[in-house]
């Protein structure tokens, strides 16, 4: 039997990546800044993938993809990814609908538009629905949120469980310490874990 493909996408916005996959020539597709192909694995047909999204905007959308790609293995998850199970804020970006963030501190946050989302705890998620048997490719851009989420995850089990991570990183400069430890741990681990950044 051969192994289920599994792509967790944290922060799907209009379901970019899914898009990709399900294109006949998605391995064509480039990435600009690496030159490479978008993953590292050859063929991802079949895949299952996760959406997490929590903008409300965003979820309409991927329910749209969903209902024309019936054939496709999708599930949609209207919540943060975090480091625990609970009611997490989450801040839109005022004048652009399509864009937010679960930090509080970031500098273009309007605290006015906060509204209250569930967020998962991605260690707990990740230990429930994938296995050793599987190859798992997960995808971060949670707008900063991914520093917090990280810190935990990669020293988590479940971290063992991804063969693929793509991050894009934000406010790098504020978060250059906790962004260099980071990239060390995963610089150490290179040999059971790819990792690339996400610049889209």
């Amino acid at each position: 039997m051969s192994k289920r493909i599994v792509i967790i996408d944290c922060g799907a916005h209009k379901g970019e990546i899914f898009r990709w996959c399900v294109d006949e020539n998605w391995n064509t597709k480039i990435d600009k800044v690496r030159g490479v192909p978008f993953f590292k694995i050859s063929n991802v047909k079949g895949a299952i993938f996760h959406e997490f999204e929590p903008n409300i905007a965003m979820i309409e959308k991927l329910c749209s993809i969903k209902k024309e790609k019936k054939d496709v293995k999708i599930h949609i998850h209207n919540c943060l990814v975090a480091t625990e199970d609970k009611v997490g804020s989450y801040y839109q970006v005022p004048g652009f609908s399509m864009m937010g963030t679960m930090c509080k501190d970031m500098k273009w946050v309007d605290p006015a538009t906060e509204v209250k989302v569930h967020a998962i705890d991605l260690c707990e998620f990740v230990m429930d629905n994938c296995s050793s048997e599987d190859y798992v490719i997960l995808k971060m851009d949670i707008e900063g949120g991914e520093y917090e989420v990280l810190e935990k995850f990669l020293y988590h089990s479940a971290s063992l469980l991804i063969k693929e991570l793509y991050v894009e990183w934000h406010e790098v400069k504020k978060n250059k310490v906790r962004l260099n430890k980071l990239l060390e741990h995963l610089k150490e681990n290179k040999d059971s874990l790819f990792y690339s950044i996400w610049p889209h």
